[in-house]
């Protein structure tokens, strides 16, 4: 993936609107990523092994 790629979005459980986008911070490629639909604040969605 590059930087700037979508990522994941951040939705309302309830309504199903999208709050907010993650987007790749860097280059790389995803090393993990969570599979599970709701995650707690601050629980990690993600990881990015980064190249140059």
């Amino acid at each position: 993936m590059k930087q700037g790629d979508l990522i994941a979005k951040i939705m309302y459980p309830y309504e199903g609107s999208t709050s907010s986008e993650i987007t790749a911070p860097v280059s790389g490629e995803l090393f993990f990523s969570r599979q599970k639909p709701l995650a707690c604040q601050n629980t990690p969605i993600y990881r990015i092994a980064e190249y140059s």
